[in-house]
This record gives C-alpha cells, sequence and structure tokens, in this order.
C-alpha cells in the first residue's frame, strides 16, 4: 500500500517536511495500525501522534477507521482557541 503523508503545523517541523510518501505491506490497515506505522517510519512524530488528529482526505477519523491504498493522510496538531 502507498499512503501519502501530509504534515501540518508544527509536525512538519518534527517530521522533516510537509510530505511524505509511505509504503507499507497490505491493501487495507486500520488508523490505528497507521499510527503505529508512523511512529516506526518517522520515529520523531512518535510522542505526538497520541492527541494528533489524523484525517484521511478532508475527513477527520478515529482510529478504527479504514486506510486504503493511495488514501492521503492528514496528520494534524492539536489545536486550542477560546
Amino acid at each position: 500500500m502507498r499512503l501519502r503523508l501530509c504534515l501540518y503545523g508544527g509536525l512538519q517541523r518534527v517530521g522533516g517536511g510537509r510530505e511524505h510518501a509511505l509504503e507499507l505491506p497490505g491493501e487495507t490497515m486500520s488508523v490505528a495500525e497507521l499510527r503505529a506505522a508512523i511512529a516506526r517510519a518517522h520515529p520523531p512524530l512518535a510522542p505526538h501522534l497520541p492527541t494528533a488528529a489524523l484525517a484521511i482526505g478532508d475527513t477527520i477519523v478515529t482510529d478504527d477507521g479504514q486506510v486504503r491504498d493511495g488514501d492521503e493522510i492528514g496528520l494534524l496538531p492539536p489545536v486550542s482557541g477560546g
């Protein structure tokens, strides 16, 4: 499976750029499995993954969502405001 990982906000600095290609085994995986794969592929992102939101295309997904070959994955840092 080939995915495009797009990092936003401060995660770009931590992850070494805005876009990364990920080559992973299989044709689908859960978002939880993808978080673990990102941590292995990009260790500096690992501490940020538990609080980062993950989007497939334009849709924020939960850890039980499914990722498929060719998906564009957005990794967004936590946001606060008032």
